[in-house]
């Protein structure tokens, strides 16, 4: 886990202060996992029929990029998991994934 504890990745992921970004788009804190900084967006997109919590990743000399998402498709009912071209620790994937549950509100 390069160098951090799982309890400590644990507390910083599931705890995050969400705060209203845009009126579809809202940001929540960020960690830090090994050499990476992540942080998580929580978008809507009524049009689509879907909500999701994205997952950014910051590199020490690169820029930030979308690397994954956790998807809401009203349609069929269900959480999906999508990569964009990049590898996520399963470690990431799954806290992303506990927190994209508690933060999408299922009707």
């Amino acid at each position: 886990m390069a160098g951090q504890r799982k309890s400590d990745l644990g507390t910083k992921w599931l705890s995050p202060a969400l705060t209203r970004v845009a009126a579809r788009v809202k940001q929540s804190g960020d960690r830090q996992y090994g050499i990476f900084r992540y942080t998580t967006r929580l978008t809507h997109d009524n049009t689509e029929g879907n909500s999701a919590l994205e997952l950014h990743e910051t590199g020490k000399d690169t820029d930030t990029k979308r690397v994954a998402r956790v998807v809401f498709w009203d349609a069929y009912g269900d959480f999906f998991f999508e990569t964009f071209d990049a590898q996520v620790p399963v470690v990431v994937a799954e806290q992303l994934m506990a927190e994209a549950r508690a933060a999408i509100k299922v009707r």
